[in-house]
């Protein structure tokens, strides 16, 4: 495929991976909105912390809880961050019904260090997923005024008494190669 290895797609779309971490993530992000990109889709993973949400399932976050540090760069603090609700609700619709979750992402920047007390809390307050990237790149979004929305195929549970990892497992990569098909099928028609 022509410009394969520098991640084109075509005219319209560039697909890159980005680094784990909010500060990479931002950083890949503000290049990539100096030259010219003003709609992102992030396709990554996140762990549960709903008893809604297994092993496998997408989430499409509309809103984020802020841990990580990178975002208050970007939005004040008192400011909620959201994906774009028209980017958000294309990629709903291309999925189809039933097909993934929605509610808010917690983003934090230390791995494995999701304790029961915030996993409770923040679940009463409908946030399903945590990651490491989410609510920074809303906060990049929204102060460069581009849509941004993220998609997130759950790989562990940290909800229950005992955490379940299966980063590498059969359902996550059905799940994940799903999730990129249509990413890049909706992403091809804009």
């Amino acid at each position: 495929m022509n410009g394969a290895m520098d991640g084109r797609l075509g005219r319209k779309m560039v697909v890159y991976e980005s680094s784990v971490g909010a500060p990479a993530a931002a950083m890949l992000m503000e290049t990539l909105i100096a030259s010219g990109i003003k709609r992102v889709l992030l396709v990554g993973v996140a762990g549960s912390i709903s008893s809604e949400c297994k092993i496998g399932d997408v989430v499409v976050p509309t809103w984020g809880v802020r841990e990580e540090g990178t975002s208050y760069h970007y939005v004040p603090g008192n400011v909620k961050v959201k994906a774009s609700e028209s980017l958000a609700t294309a990629i709903e619709g291309h999925l189809g019904q039933g097909r993934f979750k929605e509610g808010g992402v917690w983003t934090v920047d230390a791995p494995y260090r999701e304790t029961k007390g915030k996993i409770k809390k923040y679940s009463k307050q409908g946030v399903v997923a945590v990651d490491m990237e989410s609510t920074a790149l809303m906060a990049v979004a929204m102060c460069r005024k581009i849509e941004f929305a993220p998609v997130l195929v759950i790989s562990d549970e940290a909800f229950g008494e005992k955490w379940v990892p299966e980063f590498h497992g059969p359902k996550v990569r059905r799940a994940s190669e799903a999730v990129c098909r249509s990413v890049v099928e909706l992403m091809s028609r804009s």
